[in-house]
């Protein structure tokens, strides 16, 4: 896990040292078709910095009531204007991930724990 509590000079340089990796938030659309159906589909929101961690071990055993498949642990700092949640999806590295949960990490609400599964 990432420390959150060591503030130095207000910024967590613990935390942010570790999200080396830009995770794109994606919102899920649907769009009418012409035969009254609709097509699912996404608008990019946000590429955020994160840390990205599969679930492996215990931590896959810790998780599997939510994560069937090959999980992650993504660990974000949230930009205040960002909103994450159940209804949107993360694309990290051309893998498409549904979040199963978003835990905040810190009373201020700057860092999001996500818990992700690839999808097929």
């Amino acid at each position: 896990m990432i420390p959150i509590n060591n503030k130095r000079g207000g910024r967590n340089s613990a935390v942010l040292g570790r999200l080396n990796r830009k995770v794109a938030v994606y919102t899920v659309t649907a769009t009418s078709d012409s035969q009254g159906g609709a097509t699912e589909g996404g608008t990019l929101t946000r590429t955020v910095w994160a840390n990205v961690e599969p679930l492996t071990g215990n931590r896959a055993k810790e998780y599997s009531q939510i994560v069937s498949g090959k999980g992650y642990k993504i660990i974000i700092q949230k930009p205040s204007d960002l909103t994450v949640s159940e209804a949107n999806y993360l694309i990290y590295d051309s893998r498409t991930m549904a979040i199963h949960s978003v835990i905040s990490l810190d009373e201020e609400n700057r860092f999001l724990e996500i818990i992700a599964e690839q999808k097929a």
